[in-house]
């Protein structure tokens, strides 16, 4: 398993794709739980769904930059739903192995060995928010693995 750079305005962190996988899976399932959605978040979520299900070894991507761009109120509803996400995997503790093989997390045929405990997957959250808020100072050089 790869290693991708999560990157926002020349900023970000690497995380293994597996871990990043299952965040962008969970930011899409909040995405599909918001009633009224612009038809931009609706294809982030499409883009996110393809990133967490095909496979892709080391070239993960959020597309941040794509997504959010300078826009203030794009910005502000993916950190929403990044800190509701949060809030789920608190709550839950745990992202059930079957819930990630029934959606095709790390592509086709991927199996997962046993439920993943959130505090696995809690790391790369908080640095995607931090990421969004501009507090992380890291580049693809300088930023340490989570």
């Amino acid at each position: 398993m790869g290693t991708s750079f999560v990157e926002f305005r020349g900023r970000g962190f690497w995380t293994s794709d597996s871990k990043l996988e299952i965040w962008l899976h969970l930011l899409t399932l909040a995405v599909s739980r918001r009633d009224e959605r612009p038809p931009w978040l609706d294809e982030a979520r499409e883009h996110w769904h393809e990133q967490a299900t095909v496979g892709f070894t080391g070239c993960v991507s959020a597309a941040l930059d794509h997504w959010i761009g300078d826009q203030a109120d794009r910005l502000l509803t993916v950190a929403e739903l990044a800190e509701d996400v949060q809030h789920v995997l608190r709550g839950t503790g745990i992202i059930r192995r079957d819930d990630l093989e029934a959606a095709g997390i790390g592509g086709p045929g991927s199996t997962w060995a046993a439920d993943v405990d959130a505090e696995v997957v809690l790391p790369v959250a908080e640095a995607f928010s931090a990421l969004l808020r501009g507090e992380i100072v890291w580049d693809s050089r300088t930023s340490p693995v989570l």
